[in-house]
């Protein structure tokens, strides 16, 4: 009942920036920031999954990022500290690729995603993203991905 709430607030705001001309861009962005924090926070608090990464990384540097659709881009550093990532439910069957965010260079590197990943995930769940990172050519390859479902 709360997000169709926030979706009947969301019409009303965006027509009233086109009834009202409001095309200031930084009032855009907070509008749909703040809905979008609403939403996740509501998202979140029906239940939610675990996700760890498990990736070794043999550079030790805080410059890649695994991206994840749904999800978002997480850093392969936190993988140190064992550290886990609560967020919502989501379905991963129709994942067919992850992407390998580099911040040193400012490119995004796609590699396939491995068939143990491509899971529905639900409350109370924790997935693990496991593999190494390894460097050829200037591009950064997670070798022997896998996920695990608990």
């Amino acid at each position: 009942m709360f997000v169709e709430l926030v979706w009947v607030l969301f019409k009303q705001l965006k027509l009233q920036m086109i009834c009202y001309g409001c095309y200031n861009p930084a009032m855009k962005k907070f509008i749909l920031s703040f809905l979008l924090l609403m939403t996740s926070t509501i998202a979140i608090a029906g239940g939610q999954i675990d996700l760890s990464l498990k990736i070794t990384d043999p550079i030790k540097a805080n410059r890649y990022f695994i991206c994840l659709y749904g999800i978002g881009c997480l850093s392969l550093h936190a993988t140190e500290s064992h550290r886990v990532f609560s967020m919502a439910p989501i379905d991963m069957n129709n994942i067919k690729k992850i992407v390998i965010a580099d911040l040193a260079d400012k490119r995004l590197y796609f590699q396939p995603i491995d068939p143990s990943c491509q899971v529905d995930l639900h409350a109370n769940q924790k997935i693990t993203v496991a593999g190494e990172l390894s460097v050829k050519n200037n591009v950064p390859v997670i070798e022997k991905l896998h996920c695990l479902v608990a």
